[in-house]
């Protein structure tokens, strides 16, 4: 990924922050994961889940087989399966990623129509929002207006949060006046519509068809816990620097599997 990643982001800037564990410290905001994740409300989504992998993805003859997504090798070892997905641990990197896997209009369509996205947006946002303001929507933004003093010496004219979900970082980014323009990029129906409801410009899309319809070049673009989940993370990097103003900047952050409480869970991490 590094090499595409220095093709991709020519004349552009790229800030990455991998996150391995479950239990995270933001600017000095102590966070435990029953506060973002409380344990029934997870519990549901993660039954929803389930049925949707059934309802989206039981026909494997629509899988493909993939090389590493991460680093396009093709060296990996079986780890397990689960929810009727087969995982594999690539020897070059150490990617855990679905092998073979869903082609991307049918992940397209779970992320626009499943029961447990529509359940993430409807209630398990809705339920632990007051607690994701205080413990990251907050701390975020006030890194991300500090980074832009720092970097830029004043608020940026295009700001667009790719895979704005609810909306709450947004708000806290509006609140401290970090750009004079801020998008939404939201895929789902229903997280697009609450954007839209707290009145920020949305375009409902995925970012590698939204391009082409994007007016602006943005001087400033974020997406976070949202790369893990990408079909290509190259393309993603690539749509990235298609709507970057030269000069620009993208901040994201990531999970990745080396985490202790992943390294020893495995299989049986709701994670």
């Amino acid at each position: 990924m590094i090499g595409a990643t220095e093709k991709v982001f020519y004349q552009s800037h790229i800030i990455i922050e991998m996150h391995k564990s479950c239990h995270m410290q933001k600017g000095g905001t102590n966070m435990k994961e029953d506060e973002i994740r409380p344990k029934e409300i997870f519990d549901k989504f993660l039954e929803l889940a389930r049925e949707d992998a059934i309802t989206f993805f039981s026909n494997k003859d629509e899988f493909e087989y993939v090389d590493c997504p991460a680093c396009e090798k093709n060296d990996s070892t079986f780890e397990f399966e689960k929810n009727g997905f087969r995982y594999e641990l690539c020897k070059n990197c150490g990617t855990l990623y679905v092998n073979p896997r869903p082609k991307s209009e049918n992940i397209k369509k779970y992320y626009e129509h499943s029961k447990s996205t529509k359940y993430w947006a409807e209630h398990f946002y809705k339920d632990t929002e007051a607690q994701r303001r205080e413990k990251i929507f907050k701390p975020r933004a006030e890194m991300i207006r500090d980074f832009v003093k720092r970097e830029i010496g004043g608020k940026v004219d295009v700001f667009a949060d790719i895979g704005a979900g609810y909306g709450g970082f947004l708000e806290e980014a509006r609140n401290l006046n970090i750009a004079e323009k801020i998008i939404a990029i939201e895929p789902s129906d229903d997280l697009a519509r609450i954007c839209e409801n707290k009145s920020f410009d949305v375009i409902q899309s995925s970012l590698e068809e939204s391009t082409d319809i994007l007016q602006y070049r943005v001087s400033l673009a974020t997406s976070f816990e949202l790369f893990e989940h990408l079909h290509s993370p190259k393309e993603f990097l690539e749509g990235v620097r298609n709507i970057l103003a030269d000069g620009g900047y993208f901040i994201f952050t990531t999970l990745n599997i080396n985490g202790f409480d992943l390294q020893v869970l495995w299989e049986q991490s709701n994670s």
